[in-house]
């Protein structure tokens, strides 16, 4: 549905948030922000009940900078409907975003309350852990992330594990990961460039070479 059609849809329907909100989005992602931000704020006017809205809003506004504004909106959405796993995630990096680590992992605690067999809840609560410096938590969440993981998530999780243990200073833990992850995904050029670093600044000059000529063939 074009713009015309949209515009038309909210003449005939001047009070109707979904429809509101559905213009909104369609502006959203031509990038037209004041005008997408604008239905979204009619649309609650509206029908405050539209927990989507504001959770797009919430989004849109974290993009623009309004961390207090995307908070205010996700709070909302969550407030509508509180087992939204999604809506708690969000408002969890944009608290960590705004340095309110408490108010972040308070939201990841959440998370894993109402997804508990999810590797992604612990994955998401590991990096507030890891954010606010408190690695062997981070650690432990990483761990069992891993154990509940599909095997596509597995990558991630390894590559979020590595870094931890490269922070704690456990260096031959970091490239134990990245070593497991290259051999799910042997052309990973993250896990490769850290590899390498890592392998150098331990004086493993060949090994570092061998990644380092495998990153160029990857060019």
């Amino acid at each position: 549905m074009c713009i015309r059609d949209r515009n038309a849809a909210v003449s005939l329907n001047p009070q109707d948030g979904e429809i509101l909100g559905l213009r909104g989005a369609y502006y959203e992602r031509r990038g037209d922000t004041q005008h997408a931000l604008a239905d979204y704020q009619a649309a609650v006017g509206h029908n405050p009940g539209l927990a989507w809205v504001y959770t797009r809003s919430g989004l849109l506004l974290a993009h623009e900078g309004d961390l207090a504004g995307a908070d205010r909106a996700l709070s909302k959405a969550i407030e509508l409907t509180p087992q939204n796993v999604d809506a708690y995630v969000r408002r969890a990096n944009v608290r960590a975003d705004a340095r309110n680590y408490a108010g972040a992992l308070a939201d990841m605690e959440q998370v894993v309350t109402i997804a508990p067999r999810e590797a992604t809840s612990y994955l998401g609560r590991a990096r507030i852990y890891q954010a606010t410096g408190d690695y062997q938590q981070a650690i432990d969440d990483l761990n069992m992330a891993l154990s509940l993981s599909p095997e596509k998530l597995t990558i991630p999780i390894y590559l979020a594990r590595s870094q931890v243990y490269e922070q704690m200073g456990n260096t031959n833990a970091a490239l134990a990961d990245l070593t497991a992850l290259l051999r799910l995904e042997e052309n990973n050029v993250s896990a490769l460039k850290k590899r390498s670093a890592l392998l150098t600044s331990e004086g493993k000059f060949t090994e570092a070479i061998n990644d380092y000529n495998r990153l160029i063939a990857l060019e």
